[in-house]
């Protein structure tokens, strides 16, 4: 009952049955009740770079033909977002994604006169183990918890073998996020570099002293990266962010965004070099914004009652067991279906990613200008992104293209027409 290959679940298969629904539309286009868009876009599983230049074309398609977009439909397979779940599972939202970052700017010294420095990479372990895996920032919506922060990288930042304390480094972390916005990220990753900084103070204060050799190491400063940037462009006299894109475009383009973020900060850091040891907090990319179905619109309540049906459809007529969660816990192009935040809370992530707009950027007017009710329904299978990936034959090309075209049809209807449906 399966068929083996790598992407044949995730995610061909959901592709091909929303193809073959766009060949019935094209057949016949009032079958379905409902107009379709199809929108198939790369780069889903790095930095969606295809769904963010999507992005302007959706806002002007929906600006120039008067339409309203009804809903969104992800034919993700359900075991990526849920893999712990029993049965087949029907999704009404999406995690979230930032990437906080912390740049060291320490102390450089001969390791013979090691209390004479600061150590970088002493900095960012402290930081590291008061964020990497706590649970008290693993962020929380309703019933559902979301994992805590992981590292992804933490490095001295030099070039070649030295014998000198580090002087630069930095660490950062994948947060996933269902109800925290990037302001309330930033208040709350300023206060562990604060915590950090303290704590690196203490352990080199108190290793002196137990040597009986004299220190007097500075505690860091900590600030945003919008504060960094601000400070350095008034120490230039202005001009700071014409230099960081003229920067950008001779970087190497085929650098990672990550590295070319942080080369932004490193560059900076000469420009106008800090009176002491400094750590700055900012972002990363890629900002994947979470998406939740709260029942406040007539859109949300009418993907809920969509939900609903594609359970009942499955139950009565397949007999299978099926329920609904309220986020698909993999990152997916549904966090760009709209911005659930303020404007002040979009100014917060883009003024504190360094390059943005060069290294990177998200159409922020357009996203803000969407509100899209979203849903994921997908295949069926097992081992998503390994060597052993897998389609369950029988369910996704029996049952979920039933289901599939019940979600579509279900869309199109009023919330009247799904009540009735639902005792039917």
């Amino acid at each position: 009952d399966y068929l083996f290959g790598r992407g044949v679940m995730d995610m061909k298969c959901g592709l091909a049955v929303e193809m073959a629904l766009l060949s019935e539309a094209a057949r016949d286009q009032s079958s379905l009740g409902v107009n379709l868009l199809f929108l198939a876009v790369p780069d889903e599983e790095v930095g969606s770079a295809g769904m963010r230049a999507a992005l302007p074309a959706l806002s002007k398609i929906k600006e120039d033909r008067g339409l309203d977009y009804l809903g969104a439909i992800l034919t993700e397979p359900g075991n990526a977002g849920a893999p712990d779940a029993e049965g087949e599972v029907v999704f009404l939202g999406a995690v979230g994604k930032v990437m906080p970052f912390f740049y060291c700017a320490g102390i450089g010294s001969h390791v013979g006169q090691y209390f004479e420095g600061l150590s970088a990479s002493l900095l960012a372990s402290h930081i590291s183990l008061l964020v990497e895996g706590n649970p008290l920032m693993a962020d929380r919506a309703g019933n559902e918890t979301a994992p805590p922060p992981a590292c992804l990288s933490i490095r001295d930042i030099r070039n070649g073998y030295s014998v000198t304390i580090p002087d630069r480094a930095a660490v950062f972390f994948n947060y996933m996020t269902l109800a925290k916005t990037p302001a309330e990220i930033m208040k709350e990753m300023k206060q562990v570099a604060e915590d950090a900084c303290k704590r690196t103070v203490e352990q080199i204060r108190e290793s002196a002293s137990r040597l009986g050799l004299p220190t007097d190491v500075p505690r860091p400063r900590v600030v945003t990266f919008e504060e960094f940037a601000s400070g350095t462009d008034m120490a230039l006299g202005g001009g700071a962010k014409a230099r960081v894109r003229e920067l950008v475009r001779s970087m190497d383009p085929a650098l990672d965004d990550r590295q070319r973020s942080l080369s932004v900060v490193t560059e900076m850091l000469g420009w106008a070099p800090p009176a002491g040891p400094l750590v700055i907090v900012g972002f990363l990319p890629p900002y994947y914004p979470h998406r939740q179905n709260d029942g406040q619109s007539q859109g949300d309540l009418r993907m809920r009652g969509v939900a609903d049906r594609v359970i009942e459809v499955a139950r009565r007529d397949h007999g299978i067991s099926m329920s609904s969660r309220e986020f698909f816990a993999g990152i997916c192009d549904l966090s760009y279906m709209g911005f659930q935040g303020s404007a002040m809370d979009m100014l917060c992530m883009a003024s504190n990613t360094p390059g943005w707009g060069s290294v990177y950027r998200v159409a922020l007017r357009e996203l803000m200008g969407l509100d899209i009710p979203v849903l994921n329904l997908g295949p069926s299978g097992k081992d998503p992104h390994r060597p052993t990936e897998r389609l369950c034959l029988s369910y996704s090309l029996e049952v979920f293209p039933v289901l599939l075209r019940e979600a579509v049809v279900s869309v199109g209807l009023s919330q009247p027409d799904l009540d009735t449906l639902k005792g039917s």
